[in-house]
């Protein structure tokens, strides 16, 4: 019989920003599951919500996995350690499954021999995804210089929209680096002719990988879709409005998204995996707290439970405003004036993109050797 004794995780961090939806009393119950979830990985779940928000779940069809969560969550609190037996898992769940065995740390599951099959070939699979390989030169142009024109997206609803792009080292704590095309399919550029770009982080606070909760944001496509209407909670997320980050629905989509030399690779499917394994609420964004470590690889960035973050505050001097600068950018790029009204029109595609496993963070002259000038 497939056992599953689960590793005790120690966690120990201080999360920057949780993500949240907007209108949290219209969550499936998947969600529901999901954004109890992120609590419990911060540490800032309490027993009184946890059963309280319990009892609207109890007769809902969850899937496998979010059983399991459930059972984990439930057992911090009861200390109920026993073993847990699970039929029928599906291959889509078994992946879900796979992709956190070590965070069921207090609980043991036993799986019938279906289930345990598709398990074992879930494994399989996430080992093949998770095969690292350095970009080539070639890979990067072609993704920037030859990005595909998104007709065949969504009836062109992405057609004519900004392009951003995010490259990355793959370890995150060294930060990353935008570059940025317009509607026109043009690399924007300075008023001195240099290209536009600017530092970020897309690093999990809680170092876990991409294909979990609160894990690195996922290499792969994403759309950008406006803004969240208020520039709330402003110690987490900062002083501006965050940009609001959404999965491409299903592969075949990505690849029209993607040019003829990205279709066979599996760098992007990062990102399909965590939207398979219910990752939700991904932004860009600043934040009010401050890092208190300047001899961090990110310093002055601050890691997150999986967005995308870029500098805010005062270091050494100099005052940071980097999302202001992001979403004015972004206006721009689909010839809207830059004003706080016509934020909730930006919208585009963003483009994660880990470039190698070098040391240092992305900067432009990294980006020449890319081809990217």
């Amino acid at each position: 019989m497939f056992r599953v004794i689960s590793v005790i995780l120690l966690i120990s961090f201080h999360i920057n920003a949780q993500v949240y939806p907007d209108n949290p009393e219209i969550l499936t119950p998947a969600e529901k599951v999901e954004l109890l979830w992120i609590s419990h990985l911060n540490g800032e779940l309490e027993p009184v919500s946890f059963f309280t928000k319990l009892q609207s779940l109890e007769h809902s069809n969850l899937g496998a996995r979010d059983r399991l969560r459930i059972a984990q969550m439930r057992s911090n609190f009861k200390k109920d350690k026993g073993i847990f037996s699970i039929d029928n898992v599906s291959s889509e769940e078994a992946l879900k499954i796979v992709s956190e065995f070590d965070l069921y740390k207090n609980i043991s599951v036993a799986f019938d021999e279906l289930s345990q099959s598709n398990l074992k070939q879930a494994q399989k699979k996430l080992q093949r995804l998770l095969q690292f390989k350095a970009k080539t030169k070639k890979e990067i142009t072609q993704l920037v210089y030859h990005t595909p024109e998104a007709t065949e997206f969504k009836n062109g609803e992405y057609a004519q929209s900004a392009r951003l792009f995010l490259f990355c080292r793959k370890n995150r704590s060294y930060p990353c680096r935008f570059v940025l095309k317009d509607m026109f399919n043009r690399v924007v550029r300075n008023d001195d002719g240099t290209i536009w770009s600017m530092p970020a982080l897309a690093k999990s606070a809680a170092n876990f990988p991409s294909y979990k909760t609160n894990g690195h944001t996922p290499e792969g496509v994403h759309t950008i879709d406006s803004v969240m209407p208020t520039a709330n909670r402003q110690l987490e997320f900062g002083k501006f409005r965050r940009v609001i980050l959404n999965w491409i629905p299903n592969d075949e989509q990505t690849k029209t998204l993607l040019p003829k030399i990205s279709k066979t690779s599996n760098w992007w499917k990062a990102a399909s995996l965590a939207r398979d394994n219910g990752r939700k609420w991904l932004r860009i964004h600043g934040t009010g707290r401050v890092n208190r470590l300047p001899l961090s690889k990110y310093y002055p960035h601050m890691p997150t439970a999986g967005c995308v973050s870029v500098r805010e505050g005062t270091y050494r001097g100099v005052e940071y405003i980097d999302q202001r600068h992001v979403l004015d950018a972004l206006m721009e790029a689909v010839s809207l004036d830059p004003v706080f009204s016509n934020e909730v029109n930006v919208k585009g595609l963003l483009y994660v993109v880990v470039l190698d496993n070098k040391k240092g963070s992305v900067s432009l002259e990294t980006l020449k050797d890319y081809g990217i000038q």
